[in-house]
């Protein structure tokens, strides 16, 4: 929230006392107390102050001047933020623009509050005072923001430098002011590189990415030095533009509406239906029958228009003409979208190839026409046919070309509303695509020669093998897994490296890596990160990805197989999920059906439908990529239970961890859920339950959504209870005996908090996300010593194995792996993101604990309860020596399978040694400060004296 008037700051003067009202939700209240030391020269008759922690305001306000020494307090609602973290802005204004920020020529200082004993201590020295100038006079530009919706608290305005050869101190502007169009900002062209052909403009509120403003602006030099930028609005003015109302797009819905929402609200009764028109892709005009507005006040910014006659797909594009004008495009909405017009839940779609006929079948809803381009090569005019494609209702073109053509390469055109006739365009369920290329490969998925067992195999023996436990997930990238040459893995970096067995380290022959290492530890499941065909350079092998922008859902990556054209990506996936199996592992795909890359050939097949669309016509963003798909279109769903059931079919995974389930609706996972389970009874449906930015999806698919649907939910809560914040120095439980509450949840499979059952929670403390584990650690606990920091490892994997619920590994948390403080290493390069091997023998005992507590967790069905009754019945959480242990002791009487009575599980987070109090008795220690095993280490009785931040197991 900004000083200025049309924030609407609140705040209320009384002497030196200024009492700043909440701004942020909570009963947490801070005091500052002001001691200001007026510069010379200056005699302000007020200072504009405001307390910012990372661009977002927690209060601001005016200190009446008396004096040149000036002594006030603010009381302010500082929420659950940490004070140390934030600054105080002290502004003397020079000019109109009021403001705590700067604007150039203002006198200012930034303070950080020092705690004291009965509030925050904030001291402005008069030496401490600063002008903010210019680096030249001329290099001063100013930027009016304006919001038709005056949403501008917290606004700030995001730049940088086109050409990335300079960028500013700091990126993001706080306004310097207020002026009759909007907030007002500043910054010093000369900071963005003098040679900068253009300067990024990006606003957004809260300091979020989820509530930016619009696309990217680029300001250029002939734009002049004052300009002007407008909400849902990526143009750059040079002069004040006209803020009067405007329709900002409309959309055909149905083929009796047409949807047009206002810039802003508008007096109904000026917009009669006489003043709207429709023109057809024939230029006949269609009159308006009548309008609707969706309010019932006289000012509204939403009209529904009727024309006097329906309007068909066939008939597009349209324009919507006002007063007789040239009118502006409708965009093709909601009438595709009819399940009862554009939806068919049967009819193949894709290529289905056999020797003696293929069949090629694609959904293009507002086609008049389509074609199917059959070619010799992957691009050129060598044996080009086209073929004109068959209507088959409901949206579907199909046609079937007799005699083999397997090797030949295919693509679509078409011709209708929003399509280009001259265009190939590849086929979205095209299952081996070729590059960057528009035509993919016709291949034999069935018959392919391989030198690994028959394809059925591993998948086969082992699906037919039930799996009733909780799962032991570990996530891995197939680059990061196989690239380092210690590893000594013949193919590197590939697909088929993770098929190959008997590799140790170079350096010490008795370490195992690749494949044999995950045997070795003994997880139950790998999780691969996507390899769908994602957006990259197949052919560079220096360009790394995590493959998080994807293109083409049905098609391996090239970039990890052995040659990245051809058909040798299928047979190596398919060999190295043959491979896992066969050593007892089953194997999870990471998808990315929330959003895709610009890519994509969704739009270039049916325009606008794939996607979501927000009601300003640009595409919802709760991805935080540019798109989100849409999920809850019929055919949308359709692609995805479809694509998911074709890798589990044909590739034989085992199962789904979704990016940005939040984003997928719950219709949609539930289908996937039971199509999986169809193929697959042990297959398994987890994901991320929250989104990446504002969707329009109500409700999101969150946790709480998912709890007792049988599809997982990654447990953020547990994640932070067990070692603090992701990304900064706030520790959990395993730094200093913090959170004590969200462990003994989470140990409980989180029934008190937000699961139906254990199984709904995936219980982690570390994913590629944010910081490794360790890393975390290392930032943490500055003053730690390499032990102490190697016990808080050891510390945080005895809390997750013995964890109700599925558990999940980032891979090398179990060697200490590092990627240098890189929190989101997507395009790093190897040497920050490969797995080091040599770190497993440097972490040995890091390594050897993980491998005892996963062998303990699959030895007692203690921590496998399958109900929320079981757990209540047999979990208890009993009194601990100290606020910050944890003794949790579970009942294994009568569990089949069990053959421990009573399990004991001591956590001591203090930061020194504890003793704990043992029921009587003789109890068998199966893990402690160093060690794991499922044989007893050793009995003890009477007590335990646990070192600081360690755990101890016992049973008897």
């Amino acid at each position: 929230m900004n000083s200025l008037s049309r924030v609407g700051c609140r705040f209320a003067i009384i002497a030196f006392v200024f009492t700043v009202y909440p701004m942020i939700a909570s009963a947490e209240q801070s005091t500052l107390h002001f001691e200001i030391e007026l510069p010379s020269g200056v005699s302000p008759q007020s200072i504009q102050w405001g307390l910012v922690a990372e661009t977002i305001e927690l209060g601001d306000g005016a200190i009446k001047v008396e004096g040149n020494s000036i002594k006030s307090e603010a009381a302010i609602e500082s929420g659950t933020r940490d004070l140390n973290q934030s600054e105080v802005y002290l502004c003397i204004n020079a000019d109109s623009l009021v403001s705590y920020v700067p604007s150039f020529g203002d006198t200012f200082q930034r303070i950080k509050p020092q705690k004291t004993t009965n509030g925050w201590r904030v001291a402005a020295t008069k030496d401490g005072w600063s002008r903010r100038l210019p680096s030249r006079d001329d290099s001063i530009l100013t930027i009016h923001y304006h919001r038709f919706d005056n949403q501008y608290e917290s606004a700030s305005l995001w730049t940088w430098d086109e050409n990335h050869q300079r960028q500013p101190q700091e990126n993001e502007l706080l306004p310097v002011g207020e002026d009759d169009f909007g907030l007002v900002f500043q910054l010093d062209k000369s900071a963005y590189g003098s040679q900068t052909s253009g300067i990024g403009l990006l606003p957004r509120r809260d300091a979020n990415w989820e509530l930016k403003d619009g696309g990217d602006r680029m300001w250029r030099n002939n734009d002049g030095l004052d300009v002007y930028i407008v909400q849902d609005d990526n143009n750059v003015y040079s002069k004040r533009p006209d803020l009067r109302p405007k329709i900002r797009h409309a959309t055909l819905d149905a083929n009796d509406l047409v949807t047009v929402p206002f810039t802003r609200n508008v007096q109904s009764g000026d917009w009669p239906a006489q003043r709207f028109s429709i023109s057809n892709s024939a230029g006949e005009m269609i009159k308006t029958a009548s309008v609707k507005w969706t309010c019932d006040s006289a000012f509204c910014d939403w009209l529904l228009i009727s024309p006097s006659k329906p309007l068909s797909l066939a008939g597009g594009p349209y324009r919507l003409h006002l007063d007789g004008d040239a009118g502006q495009p409708i965009d093709v909405g909601r009438i595709q979208k009819d399940p009862e017009a554009f939806f068919d839940p049967k009819h193949p779609l894709g290529n289905e190839y056999l020797s003696i006929q293929s069949m090629f079948s694609v959904f293009a809803p507002t086609a008049t026409s389509a074609w199917l381009v059959i070619a010799d090569d992957v691009a050129g005019d060598a044996g080009v046919v086209e073929y004109q494609m068959q209507d088959r209702g409901r949206g579907i073109w199909a046609y079937a070309v007799d005699g083999d053509i397997k090797g030949k390469y295919y693509a679509f055109k078409f011709d209708g509303w929003g399509l280009d006739r001259n265009r190939e365009v590849t086929d979205p369920y095209a299952r081996c695509t070729q590059g960057r290329n528009a035509r993919s490969l016709i291949a034999d998925l069935y018959n392919f020669e391989s030198s690994a067992e028959p394809y059925g195999t591993g998948p086969d023996a082992l699906t037919a093998r039930p799996f009733d436990a909780n799962a032991i997930i570990y996530e891995l990238h197939v680059r990061d897994f196989t690239i380092d040459p210690q590893g000594d893995i013949l193919m590197r970096g590939k697909y088929a490296g993770l098929s190959e067995s008997g590799r140790r380290l170079i350096d010490d022959q008795s370490i195992t890596t690749g494949l044999d290492h995950l045997v070795e530890l003994g997880v139950t499941h790998v999780q691969i990160m996507p390899i769908q065909d994602f957006d990259n350079d197949e052919f560079d092998e220096n360009a790394y990805n995590w493959g998080y922008m994807p293109v083409h859902f049905n098609s391996p990556d090239g970039v990890y197989a052995s040659d990245p054209m051809g058909d040798a990506k299928i047979r190596e996936v398919r060999q190295m999920v043959d491979a896992l199996h066969a050593r007892g592992i089953r194997v999870i795909l990471d998808v990315v059906y929330n959003h895709t890359s610009s890519r994509a050939s969704f739009d270039q097949v049916a325009p606008r439908y794939y996607y979501r669309v927000n009601s300003d016509g640009s595409y919802s963003n709760g991805s935080g990529c540019g798109n989100e798909f849409d999920s809850d279109a019929p055919m949308g769903r359709r692609f995805i239970v479809d694509s998911c059931k074709f890798w589990t079919e044909y590739y034989g995974f085992d199962g789904f961890r979704f990016d940005l389930m939040g984003l997928i609706d719950l219709e949609t996972m539930r289908k996937v859920k039971t199509e999986i389970e169809s193929v697959n009874p042990a297959g398994l449906v987890y994901g991320e339950p929250w989104t990446g930015g504002a969707t329009t999806l109500d409700p999101v698919t969150d946790k709480h959504r998912v709890a007792g649907t049988g599809i997982g939910a990654f447990n953020d809560h547990f994640r932070d209870a067990i070692k603090g914040d992701r990304d900064g120095g706030g520790p959990g439980f395993i730094q200093t005996g913090d959170r004590v509450d969200g462990v003994i949840k989470g140990l409980a499979g989180s029934i008190d908090d937000w699961t139906k059952s254990p199984s709904d929670s995936i219980n982690y403390f570390a994913a590629h996300d944010n910081l490794t584990a360790w890393d975390k650690i290392l930032q943490s606990t500055p003053n730690a010593t390499d032990a102490e920091r190697r016990r808080m490892m050891r510390f945080a994997a005895l809390i997750l194995f013995t964890s109700q619920g599925h558990v999940f590994m980032h891979s090398g948390q179990e060697m200490c792996r590092t990627k240098q403080g890189h929190h989101n290493s997507y395009n790093q390069p190897d040497s920050i993101n490969m797995i080091d091997w040599r770190r497993k023998k440097e972490y040995a005992d890091v390594f050897e604990y993980n491998r005892g507590m996963i062998a303990l967790r699959k030895a007692h069905p203690v921590f496998q309860f399958k109900t929320a009754d079981e757990v209540r019945q047999r979990i208890r959480i009993s009194k601990s020596p100290t606020d910050r242990c944890i003794v949790y002791r579970i009942d294994g009487r009568g569990l089949e399978g069990e053959a421990a009575q009573d399990v004991m599980v001591l956590l001591n987070g203090e930061s020194k040694q504890t003793e704990f109090k043992l029921p009587p008795g003789e109890w068998a220690v199966h893990a402690d400060v160093d060690r794991a095993s499922v044989e007893p280490l050793r009995t003890i009785s009477n007590n335990a004296t646990l070192p600081a931040h360690s755990g101890m197991l016992l049973t008897r």
